[in-house]
């Protein structure tokens, strides 16, 4: 299991990447909580940071996305493989 860091920049291969392995978990930062849900399609996990998102002023998730803290990503990173795309 890997954890897919991604920002709107390097978007286009992490999606592409994280999409070939079926146990990522995607977690958007920055711009990267922008990215349009569809391109992200069938990933079982996909969280966004809640102070990017209010930064952003981005209210509502769509269906099966998570809201996590930094905090909670330290926790995550220190127990899984990190891609990242940030």
């Amino acid at each position: 299991m890997a954890i897919y860091l991604i920002d709107k920049r390097y978007s286009q291969l992490a999606v592409q990447l994280a999409s070939a392995d079926e146990e990522a978990k995607v977690v958007l930062l920055q711009e990267g909580v922008y990215l349009n849900p569809r391109e992200l399609a069938g990933k079982r996990e996909i969280f966004c940071i809640d102070e990017d998102l209010e930064k952003r002023g981005i209210q509502e998730l769509p269906q099966g996305f998570r809201k996590i803290s930094y905090d909670d990503l330290v926790d995550m990173i220190e127990k899984e493989k990190v891609f990242n795309f940030i």
